[in-house]
């Protein structure tokens, strides 16, 4: 379609590729970056934030809608941008983008201010809780990722790779007894996983099991 240089083609075929799940985020950015050597940047913009809005973009594009907000103003301005769009959406799309982005550019701080705001919806979707777990983990502290799952305990169905991460965190603050039990919850989701296996087994050593 951008061969075709038909900026209509160009934007349907971009908006249903924006929507499929088969878009993973690296294909997905990729995609937005040639369509940008093509000359359909001014075309790309608004049809990103609409599939973020909408809750149905694919999150390599959804992090390059980020990135290209912070690239033309400062933080503040980023941020405001950013509550915005979450107040507006649906589903997991900005949110989550949101998330991403700010682990790539390793900002921590931002990433507080954002869960503090919008803490309700972050904690709420069991989807966003656990992305936010993650992203404590790459850029907060083992602190931060504890705090954040600290009701763990109060949702059964908590996934596993939730779980595996808080492993992690658990570990590095060196709390044993709780990583045991942890990595047992995961265990029962998952018997054979192997990063379950692996903390519970960790978390034994000092017991000497």
């Amino acid at each position: 379609a951008a061969h075709l240089r038909d900026p209509e083609a160009v934007a349907a075929w971009f908006s249903r590729a924006l929507a499929s799940t088969d878009y993973e985020a690296e294909r997905s950015r990729e995609l937005v970056l040639e369509l940008r050597r093509e000359g359909f940047t001014e075309l790309l913009e608004p049809l990103q934030r609409a599939a973020l809005l909408a809750g149905r973009c694919a999150r390599g594009a959804g992090v390059l809608w980020f990135g290209d907000l912070a690239a033309t103003r400062r933080r503040g301005q980023v941020l405001d941008a950013a509550e915005r769009l979450l107040q507006d959406s649906t589903g997991h799309a900005a949110p989550r983008a949101l998330l991403h982005w700010l682990v790539g550019v390793r900002d921590a701080g931002t990433l507080r201010s954002v869960l503090a705001t919008w803490r309700q919806r972050y904690r709420v979707d069991a989807t966003l809780w656990g992305d936010a777990a993650w992203a404590w983990l790459q850029v907060g502290t083992p602190r931060d990722v504890i705090d954040w799952l600290s009701d763990w305990r109060e949702r059964p169905s908590t996934p596993a790779w939730v779980l595996t991460n808080l492993c992690v965190a658990e570990a590095a603050e060196a709390r044993y007894d709780t990583l045991a039990e942890v990595a047992a919850a995961a265990l029962r989701q998952r018997p054979y996983d192997a990063d379950a296996t692996l903390w519970h087994a960790v978390a034994a050593a000092p017991r000497g099991e």
